[in-house]
């Protein structure tokens, strides 16, 4: 199979790399192949035949010399001065010269390996035969000394000459022979040769081939090196980019939350002065100043929140607490703390339940779906905003906000998710109305936070709908949702209470020092841990409830001043800790000492819910981020 991520051309210049390598090194092997067989028949060609081919020739050579040397001793005798039929031979006599380079010869012969070569020829065995038989028969007579008879010297020079024709026919036979086997072996260099030549111009152009292919892999190879060191100094880049722009936008959160911290001290005083000034106002007109002015207070509580809610999600201080949550309960709540604003604007608020449940976080799904409500109502100008929940096929459940407004644009759809980002301008009214365009941005957090989808389709000029797909579960028990307490705090359990605040900023001192007085509270108020230590043990009562402020004077904390009283009375006193800091520290800190933990700002209704909870839970006080926000207020993150 091959690998689609692997351009086509390399692997087939793979495979011709390949095949030049291999052509290259079989024609090397052929080559030295072909140089030893040629080698071979070179040598045979020059020796072959050789050692034959001189014993024939000196054979012959003797034998003519052998026969002349006996006619002329027979005819010396003959016609010498003194004619006789016997003559003794001399030494050193031409015959006996002759006849000893025969004998000589003929023991050469036996048992020498160039011999066999001669005796394969026809006739020659028996002609060695005969030869032998000459010598054998003349050796005693053709001796110094001898008396050699004309006849015998006769005798010697007939078949003498006779052998000579013999072994010339025989070497002519020879000749002929090895002629034709020179032809074999001159044929086969010549075969040899050129194949030589083929496989020696074959490997020339493999090997030029596969150098050519090296040199071009080698190129290609320095080429996708400098790619991949441009790939990965783009994309060091770009994560340094991606990294800077995540850190810029973190830091930019960070600083807002701090930013607004010294606008959430004053707001949050104002908030409590306001709570108290209820009970002085007795006339309407009164009563309507004051509500206009808690509404303002509530629409600067709403945006400030929204950036503290950025801050804590992206400072990952956010507890995710997955529960069974009945939907019909959910959807009826949210219904109706809508409803008043959609019939405001001259809208249809429409709820479709089903009875479903689902397994998620309730604070965390409430949010969301109360931003996505407040985004259709206001960017919707008649018509409705309708809630419907279905069941899907594969076992979840999908939650669906859709309105008639005035849709989203194909290309906008995915930067509505972006912080400050909103659709329209400030011209027409929808900007300021939607506040800082910061809901959008929370819900993108929040659903991947909760690991659910969220779908947009939107047709501008006609609506949008949100859809959630969430987790579904079989019907529980019909519940509070989980992490909300009591809308009101029992008056009862307010009055007569001794309750020490910690706080250095004395406005927020003051104001909620004067609330609780309202509610018949005795009210200790501190800015320090010194302060708070001092007054316990002038006093040397116990109060029942401490409310400590997170960041105090002199880098100390409102933990620290709780530890401190505790110790001082050496009792866990009931506390409740409020920080405007949106650090996972500051979570992590409360959790650990098991206190409730309220981020600024703080309304007056929140605040005497989470006393009341704190004061019931008695020992078992609970955890950090359980408090949530009435119905009528803008609802916390925690």
């Amino acid at each position: 199979m091959t690998d689609p991520s692997k351009p086509a051309g390399v692997g087939i210049e793979r495979l011709v790399i390949s095949v030049a390598a291999t052509a290259a090194v079989t024609c090397v092997a052929i080559l030295v192949v072909l140089m030893m067989q040629t080698n071979k028949a070179r040598l045979q060609l020059q020796q072959d035949g050789v050692a034959e081919f001189n014993f024939v020739l000196q054979l012959e050579h003797n034998l003519d010399l052998l026969a002349m040397a006996a006619l002329q001793h027979d005819l010396a005798e003959v016609t010498g001065p003194e004619p006789s039929l016997t003559r003794p031979l001399e030494q050193g006599a031409e015959l006996i010269k002759r006849f000893d380079i025969l004998y000589s010869i003929v023991l050469t012969a036996r048992g020498r390996s160039w011999a066999q070569g001669f005796l394969i020829e026809a006739g020659a065995p028996e002609y060695l035969k005969r030869l032998r038989q000459f010598v054998a028969e003349f050796d005693t007579v053709i001796q110094p000394g001898q008396q050699v008879s004309s006849a015998q010297l006769t005798a010697i020079s007939v078949r003498s000459q006779a052998l000579s024709n013999a072994v010339y026919d025989i070497g002519i036979a020879m000749f002929q022979s090895k002629s034709v086997l020179r032809d074999e072996i001159s044929s086969r260099l010549d075969w040899l040769i050129n194949a030589s030549w083929f496989f020696g111009v074959s490997f020339i152009l493999a090997m030029l081939t596969l150098y050519f292919l090296l040199v071009r892999a080698s190129g290609r190879a320095g080429e996708l090196f400098q790619q991949s060191r441009s790939s990965q100094r783009q994309l060091k880049t770009a994560l340094e980019e991606l990294t800077t722009g995540d850190s810029q936008r973190k830091a930019q959160n960070r600083f807002l939350a701090a930013a607004t911290h010294d606008l959430r001290q004053p707001l949050q005083a104002m908030q409590y002065y306001l709570a108290a000034l209820e009970a002085h106002v007795p006339g309407e007109r009164g009563r309507q100043i004051l509500g206009n002015a808690g509404r303002s207070t509530d629409a600067a509580q709403s945006l400030l929140t929204g950036l503290l809610d950025i801050s804590k999600l992206d400072a990952g201080v956010l507890e995710i607490n997955l529960e069974e949550v009945d939907l019909d309960t959910l959807l009826t709540r949210l219904h109706h703390d809508f409803l008043a604003e959609a019939t405001d604007r001259g809208l249809l608020l429409k709820v479709e339940s089903r009875g479903f449940w689902v397994h998620t976080d309730p604070q965390a799904l409430e949010r969301i779906l109360r931003n996505l409500i407040g985004n259709a109502l206001t960017y919707t100008e008649s018509g409705s905003v309708n809630l419907s929940v279905h069941e899907d096929g594969d076992g979840t459940v999908l939650v669906a906000v859709e309105d008639t407004g005035v849709g989203i644009p194909e290309h906008e759809q995915e930067a509505i998710f972006n912080e400050y980002y909103q659709i329209g301008s400030p011209e027409d009214g929808r900007a300021g109305a939607a506040g800082m365009g910061l809901g959008l941005s929370i819900v993108r957090r929040l659903t991947r936070l909760l690991e659910v989808s969220l779908e947009v389709e939107s047709t501008e000029g006609e609506g949008t709908r949100f859809t959630l797909r969430l987790p579904r579960i079989s019907g529980g028990e019909v519940t509070p949702p989980a992490g909300h307490v009591q809308r009101a705090a029992s008056q009862d359990r307010l009055a007569r209470l001794d309750i020490m605040i910690i706080d250095d900023e004395p406005a927020v001192r003051d104001g909620v020092s004067v609330l609780l007085q309202q509610k018949g509270c005795r009210v200790t108020a501190v800015s320090s841990v010194d302060e708070a230590r001092e007054i316990v043990i002038q006093h040397d009562s116990i109060p029942d409830l401490l409310l400590a402020d997170y960041q105090l004077q002199q880098g100390r904390t409102g933990l620290e001043a709780i530890e401190t009283v505790r110790d001082e009375i050496n009792e866990d006193v009931p506390a409740i800790l409020i920080t405007g800091d949106t650090s996972p520290g500051a979570l992590d800190a409360a959790r650990s000492a098991g206190l409730a933990l309220l981020h600024k700002p703080v309304g007056a209704s929140e605040l005497f819910a989470a006393i009341d909870v704190c004061l019931q839970a008695g020992a078992g006080l609970p955890h950090a981020g359980m408090v949530s926000t009435p119905a009528n207020e803008e609802p916390l993150i925690k």
